[in-house]
């Protein structure tokens, strides 16, 4: 996603992720008002890559239950403001890959400052999808981020080579959503609370 926004976010995007910089740097001290900036600020993310369902489908997973980030002191909220910074640069300077690294980095690490008590049914990553022509990294950071999650983790793939990246991987135990009919339903299980059928 973030890789996506450095390819395509114009310099209204990129002021709009400053503010929202800012407004994290403000609010670090306060952990709910710090997760909703979070949340806004992923969901500019999205906005920025210029994939709309991408952007639909991080707004809507904002909106469900689940993951609350209200368990991260104010030192942990400055270190993922200082990531996120980082990332906007990135994405400023149009670092693609630089914008991705850090940004599955950021998630990685507050994947592993999540309290073993607060893990929701579904955990929120919001990832990416390969490109055509990615090939074997693609397939190597998905199955790395596969391995940081849970078991109990449902883990997501959509987009045009989706279905080709999850027959590379390894014991993928995730679905492939090519298509917003299927993601639409899905989205709404998951609000509703019922668990993926086999």
């Amino acid at each position: 996603m973030a890789a996506e926004a450095a390819q395509n976010a114009s310099r209204g995007d990129i002021a709009t992720l400053h503010e929202s910089i800012a407004r994290l740097q403000a609010v670090a001290r306060d952990p709910g008002l710090f997760r909703d900036e979070a949340q806004r600020f992923m969901s500019l993310i999205a906005a920025a890559s210029g994939n709309r369902v991408l952007a639909i489908l991080v707004e809507a997973l904002h909106r469900m239950p689940g993951e609350s980030g209200s368990w991260w002191d104010e030192n942990e909220c400055r270190s993922a403001v200082r990531s996120y910074g980082r990332t906007v640069e990135a994405i400023e300077g149009g670092h693609s890959d630089e914008a991705r690294s850090i940004m599955a980095k950021s998630l990685a690490s507050a994947q592993r400052r999540t309290a073993p008590a607060a893990h929701p049914r579904w955990h929120r990553l919001p990832g990416r999808c390969p490109t055509r022509g990615e090939g074997e990294e693609a397939v190597r950071e998905i199955t790395a981020i596969q391995m940081a999650l849970p078991a109990d983790t449902e883990l997501w793939l959509g987009g045009a080579d989706a279905r080709r990246a999850a027959a590379d991987i390894q014991a993928f135990r995730g679905w492939v959503l090519d298509d917003l009919n299927t993601i639409e339903a899905e989205l709404a299980r998951i609000a509703a609370g019922a668990p993926r059928s086999a």
